[in-house]
């Protein structure tokens, strides 16, 4: 818990942004965790906190932008973000 409080108020209330810095923080805190212990971390943090690996992140991602929304998960031009404002190069 002490990880999501501290991830929240770093996203701008963008829930994809959040689920994704938190999933990165739980990474790293599972690399210091014994193996044995690892899947059953793993299957509390979706659970409770709705962790994604690195690959199912990128495939969000992907995703999102064959849906024309940014990597943030909302529309480009709508995103606080400025990704409207971006090329696609």
């Amino acid at each position: 818990e002490s990880f999501a409080r501290e991830q929240q108020p770093r996203c701008g209330l963008i829930y994809e942004l959040y689920q994704r810095r938190l999933s990165a923080v739980i990474d790293g805190y599972l690399a210091g965790v014994p193996a044995e212990y690892r899947e059953e971390l793993i299957a509390v943090a979706r659970r409770e906190f709705d962790y994604l690996t690195q690959d199912e992140i990128a495939e969000e991602i992907r995703q999102d932008r064959e849906n024309e929304y940014c990597s943030h998960g909302i529309e480009r031009n709508c995103c606080p973000l400025g990704c409207g404002d971006l090329d696609d190069d």
